[in-house]
């Protein structure tokens, strides 16, 4: 129940972001590359790994940016559902069910989860 919450947390603060900002434009640009085979992109600067699951997520629903979100959101919801898995295994159902509720309704989860930052699926890892 807490993970459809979560999922639907961050689909309706989906609509708010309009355009890749920050890190995220450089993600997407690279991600483009990446689908087109170009790699003269890569550097040390920018890790390779977020831009190659967008590249990947990407191809499978057809455009790279739409791609990256999809991914940012079902990583942010996995997240939560992980966070329950490890919170009972280590304190129990009760704690579990706090946990989870509080990372499902925090605000950086959500916005993290929303943008195309490389922070939701790390966070997910």
């Amino acid at each position: 129940m807490l993970g459809i919450a979560a999922f639907a947390v961050r689909l309706a603060f989906l609509p708010c972001r309009g355009i890749p900002e920050g890190d995220g434009c450089h993600y997407v640009a690279f991600a483009r590359d990446f689908q087109r085979g170009e790699f003269r992109t890569v550097g040390t600067y920018w890790p390779m790994g977020w831009p190659a699951c967008i590249a990947l997520a990407g191809s499978l629903v057809g455009d790279a940016e739409r791609g990256g979100r999809l991914l940012a959101l079902l990583a942010g919801t996995g997240a939560v559902g992980l966070t329950w898995l490890l919170a009972r295994r280590l304190f129990g159902g009760p704690v579990a069910w706090l946990a989870s509720l509080f990372l499902c309704f925090s605000a950086y989860a959500v916005i993290f989860s929303t943008v195309l930052f490389n922070e939701a699926l790390y966070g997910f890892l």
